[in-house]
């Protein structure tokens, strides 16, 4: 899939229409991404016609058909067909909207947060002096602790 987005012999219209016969999504809505700017309406109307056609075989799921419509409709040129195919899924499934990551069946997000001390700030203020030292020999022994990263 990587291989046939990144050749230059080969048209727009040759890589979408070499789209059609392979299912590899991510890689699928990258090829589309690049290269359904560049297409002929022939060959967006093709694109949508099949989607819709494995659709109404049950070959996909309603979902997929879903986010193929909405991606070719957002990354094709002004396309009437592609539209309207985007429209009446829509109508048909009003729960669903625009996935922030289409391309991906899956995906996971995530962040640091930097250690935490066992008991909040507040208590160590109030807490008698004795208290607040054991309270900083809990602090140093936690830095001492392996983390993982």
């Amino acid at each position: 899939m990587h291989g046939c987005t990144e050749r230059g012999d080969l048209s727009a219209d040759a890589k979408v229409r070499w789209l059609v016969e392979v299912s590899v999504r991510q890689e699928a809505f990258h090829l589309l991404a690049q290269a359904l700017p560049l297409c002929s309406s022939d060959v967006v109307s093709a694109l949508v016609a099949t989607i819709k056609e494995q659709h109404d075989g049950k070959e996909r799921h309603p979902r997929t058909v879903y986010d193929l419509l909405e991606w070719i409709a957002s990354h094709a040129p002004p396309s009437d067909v592609a539209q309207q195919a985007f429209e009446g899924a829509q109508r048909a499934h009003p729960e669903w909207t625009e996935r922030p990551h289409s391309g991906f069946v899956a995906w996971h997000e995530g962040g640091l947060v930097g250690p935490r001390h066992p008991r909040p700030v507040s208590s160590a203020t109030s807490a008698p002096r004795r208290s607040r030292e054991t309270l900083v020999q809990i602090g140093r022994d936690k830095a001492r602790e392996p983390r993982w990263i």
